[in-house]
């Protein structure tokens, strides 16, 4: 097999831009240098909006703190690549949960970026636990429990309202 039929340079190139996943490159001091096309399917800025803005205008003004403590950790060498999840404002001025996978390049002071839209998992998760509260909930107010059986070794698991009947 000759170079002609294996990898092509523009392959990085077709693979950036028709991922189903966001990726970026950022620079050390705070802007994107370059976003793929699903950062504005996603949040529904235009490219140059996005390259035109320092990254951290976009991030909830609660996960700023902690997403810049992120960052600094990775610059200063502590860590050869994080994974976070923050919240980042959308066109609309809703927020999506966006979970990144970053790695830095110390000599281009870049940083290189794999996000995913985690918006419905956290979504899902937090319905969960709502609908868990609400389980347990009314196995007190019933003063009813359950139990399962781990069918690995036999061991039972009993709710906290199973044993608070049989003390």
């Amino acid at each position: 097999m000759n170079k002609s039929e294996g990898f092509q340079e523009d392959d990085y190139k077709r693979l950036f831009e028709f991922s189903s996943d966001l990726i970026c490159i950022a620079s050390f001091n705070g802007y994107f240098l370059d976003v793929n096309p699903q950062f504005s399917l996603v949040l529904g800025y235009r490219k140059e909006t996005l390259l035109s803005r320092p990254w951290i205008e976009f991030v909830h003004p609660d996960d700023v703190e902690m997403t810049m403590e992120e960052g600094k950790r990775m610059v200063e060498g502590k860590l050869p690549n994080i994974t976070f999840t923050n919240r980042y404002r959308t066109q609309s001025g809703d927020y999506k949960y966006l979970r990144w996978r970053s790695a830095p390049d110390f000599t281009r002071k870049k940083f290189y970026c794999i996000v995913k839209d985690v918006t419905e998992d956290v979504m899902l998760e937090r319905q969960m636990n709502d609908a868990r509260k609400l389980f347990l909930q009314a196995q007190r107010t019933a003063k009813i429990g359950h139990w399962e059986v781990k069918l690995a070794d036999m061991t039972p698991i009993w709710s906290e309202e199973t044993y608070r009947i049989h003390e």
